[in-house]
């Protein structure tokens, strides 16, 4: 399976920095799944649970509310928190 740049920044560090398959996330519109290859976009995610695909199996993680999961050109696929976005 492809994999992707994933990058889950918090308001006071790097959380998460790797290669990844996939991420299960939560958004105010309802629960998604990214991949490689995955079309730009932005969307509003809710506390939630996260998983994490690496190497077929996947690794949870808890995500705070008020965070934006935003997919940028490259495939990098990160979490941040609105007011840290240029």
């Amino acid at each position: 399976m492809s994999e992707f740049n994933l990058r889950i920044v918090t308001p006071t560090q790097l959380f998460f920095e790797d290669k990844a398959e996939g991420i299960i996330v939560r958004t105010t519109e309802g629960e998604m799944m990214v991949l490689a290859n995955h079309i730009p976009f932005a969307a509003n995610l809710v506390c939630c649970k996260a998983s994490i695909k690496q190497n077929g199996s996947y690794r949870d993680i808890t995500l705070a509310g008020g965070l934006l999961l935003k997919v940028v050109p490259k495939q990098e696929i990160q979490t941040v928190k609105p007011n840290d976005l240029e």
